[in-house]
């Protein structure tokens, strides 16, 4: 009974080790445009995923990579939104586009049941790769925007006695 119970268990934490990750893409659209902006084009859509296995949902197993789609990472956390995001832009920037729209993404972090021990968490973000129709075809050289950040709050007046 406990070897059937040991194999039971080695083979749900084995086909629970889903670490992986892709960037998956498509320019099919049978005609129809998803810019929703005058004077741009739809390159493709885009879609980017990173999973990976967790002990107690704290400490990273086996996750996707987020440098090479479709290899796997041990004992890193690459399953960050910021990863995923990454890992997109990088595959629109080889494309002939210039902008992105309609980003979506999801995060789920999910108890595996049947193991007791492991979770496993996905990120997923989706968008719309643009081109402006003044624009070159080719690889896109400038650099995307960086974020603006966020301006300090203003201290707090100290109360009157």
């Amino acid at each position: 009974m406990k070897k059937v119970l040991v194999i039971a268990f080695t083979a749900a934490a084995a086909l629970a080790i889903t670490g992986c990750s892709s960037v998956q893409t498509t320019n099919k659209l049978n005609g129809l445009s998803i810019a929703s902006q005058p004077k741009t084009q739809t390159v493709a859509h885009v879609n980017a995923n990173i999973s990976g296995l967790y002990l107690f949902s704290v400490i990273p197993l086996i996750s996707g990579s987020a440098n090479s789609p479709g290899k796997a990472a041990l004992f890193s956390d690459t399953v960050t939104l910021e990863n995923c995001m990454l890992m997109m832009t990088k595959q629109i920037r080889m494309m002939p586009a210039t902008r992105i729209s309609d980003v979506q993404s999801k995060i789920e972090n999910t108890w595996n049941w049947y193991s007791f021990f492991f979770w496993t968490r996905n990120v997923q973000i989706s968008a719309n790769a643009l081109r402006s129709n003044s624009a070159a075809v080719g690889p896109v050289a400038a650099p995307m925007p960086q974020p603006v950040p966020m301006a300090q709050p203003a201290p707090m007046p100290e109360l009157v006695k």
